[in-house]
This record gives structure tokens, C-alpha cells and sequence, in this order.
């Protein structure tokens, strides 16, 4: 589980407000607001300015990765994903960047992650945490950070719109290395083995 980013001076915010008037609860499931089936040519427009540097972002085929965007008040990486075949905008991710030396801080950032969505969406439609079997940690308090940086213990939540765009935040470890990631799907995307091999690739 190794992630590389991109290192950039530029700090891009994004806000996780109400709906605005006119919005529906639809709309707040678009991922940076942009519609579900854009082409790489509107997300350009729509996240690139003049005072960005070519390391500010990156720009594969399928994908447009964008350094040190700001979430919860958190630092993330965000990357759009782009389907194969149509090359329209089918989801998004936000995976949180920043490292701790101490392993619950990383749930601390889970739960302001939780509480934010909650306040923007509302109560998840599941959300928890799930324990490995057999875990040599679920029985002793207060070592939860170090179960979820070593494999042992999951957390989750998901939301669903009316017309089936989806959110969830997922957080999960190995080999003490904590990935916190919010994902954004469009109503008409179906998991792929690769999904993930933007990430895992060096080149980013």
C-alpha cells in the first residue's frame, strides 16, 4: 500500500457546504461539482488556472490527479477517473495525504472526515467498523490504532442518491500504513479490477 504524490506549492480548498438554493441532494453527489460523463476538456476548465505549475497536477489518459487540495480541513490528493471506453467522468477520490507518527490520530482525522459528510448528507445508509477475524487486538481497549495500521480493523460509511451516485469513505492499513479515502461514483459505474493502479503507479 504505497502511494507516491505529487508535490506541489499551491493549496486548492474545497468546501463541504449545504447544498446551495436551487441545488438538489443529487447535485451534492457530483464530485467537484462537475456533471457525471464530462470530458477530461471540462475538468481541465474547470481545476486548472494560470498560477498552477506543471507540478500541480497530473494528467494521464483516464485520469487528472490534483495535489494538496484541502478536505475537512484535511489534505488530500484528488484524482478523477475517466471511463476507458466513453472517456467521460464516471468517479472521484479524495485520499488523504497527510502521515502521523501516532497511529489513532489517523482515526481522529476519520471521524472529522465522518462528522463533516454527516452534516452535509446526513445519516450514512451503513457505516462502522469491521474487525479481521481472529484479530489479536479487538479485546484489548484503546489499541484500535494500531489494529487499523496493521490490517486488523476497517472503517466505513456510504451514502446513496436518489438517482444511485454514491459516496464512501473507506479507511484501512497494512504494514502501519493508514489509506483514508473518500470515493465518488456515478450512477452508471461498475468496479474494475485496475481501479486502483493510478495510485500504485510510480510514475505519479
Amino acid at each position: 500500500m504505497k502511494y507516491r504524490y505529487l508535490v506541489t506549492a499551491a493549496l486548492l480548498s474545497v468546501a463541504l457546504a449545504a447544498p446551495a438554493a436551487g441545488d438538489t441532494i443529487t447535485d451534492a453527489y457530483r464530485f467537484r461539482g462537475l456533471d457525471w460523463g464530462c470530458g477530461m476538456t471540462d475538468i481541465i476548465a474547470s481545476e486548472t488556472n494560470a498560477d498552477m505549475s506543471d507540478d500541480d497536477y497530473e494528467i494521464g489518459a483516464t485520469y487528472y490527479a490534483l495535489n494538496n487540495v484541502k478536505i475537512a480541513d484535511l489534505s488530500a490528493v484528488a484524482v478523477f477517473y475517466l471511463d476507458s471506453d466513453s472517456l467521460g467522468l464516471e468517479r472521484g477520490a479524495y485520499t488523504l495525504t497527510e502521515p502521523h507518527a501516532d497511529v489513532d490520530q489517523y482515526i481522529s482525522d476519520y471521524d472529522k472526515l465522518l462528522d463533516t459528510y454527516k452534516k452535509k448528507y446526513g445519516k450514512p445508509r451503513s457505516s462502522g467498523s469491521s474487525w479481521k477475524k481472529g484479530s489479536t487486538f479487538q479485546d484489548t481497549p484503546g489499541m484500535e490504532g494500531v489494529a487499523l495500521a496493521s490490517g486488523e480493523l476497517t472503517y466505513f460509511a456510504d451514502w446513496e442518491a436518489e438517482d444511485g451516485s454514491r459516496i464512501e469513505i473507506d479507511m484501512s492499513g497494512e504494514d502501519y500504513q493508514v489509506s483514508t479515502t473518500v470515493f465518488y461514483y456515478s450512477p452508471d459505474y461498475t468496479e474494475q479490477e485496475d481501479d486502483y493502479d493510478v495510485f500504485a503507479d510510480d510514475s505519479i
